[in-house]
């Protein structure tokens, strides 16, 4: 494959996602990303010297990178968000459990 058809790929994959990028889910956003690596691995494989045009498409879809870069970061801190709800969720519920043994007595010595 050569580098042309590597950066048709890569253009169109990234095109494909920032066109849906307001609605897409984690997943697709991590196959995007996988995919996204095997045709970068294979233009590193290559190792040819890219042509302006070329270099000028690379530009074009790094420049997409920030708006991506932008959504990782919406569902990253909406994990976070959701795991510390969890942690203050369970800080209170162990708040409320019983902390004494069920077969235990208490006597209270009143002067």
């Amino acid at each position: 494959m050569s580098i042309q058809q590597i950066l048709i790929k890569l253009t169109l994959l990234t095109d494909q996602m920032v066109a849906k990028l307001s609605e897409v889910t984690y997943e697709e956003l991590e196959n995007f990303t996988g995919e996204r690596e095997v045709l970068v691995q294979q233009l590193l494989v290559l190792q040819e010297k890219p042509t302006e045009d070329e270099k000028d498409q690379i530009v074009s879809i790094l420049s997409y990178d920030p708006l991506i870069k932008s959504r990782m970061e919406f569902f990253k801190n909406e994990a976070s968000n959701f795991l510390e709800k969890q942690g203050a969720i369970k800080a209170q519920q162990v708040a409320y459990q019983t902390a004494y043994i069920p077969d235990s007595l208490f006597i209270d010595d009143r002067k």
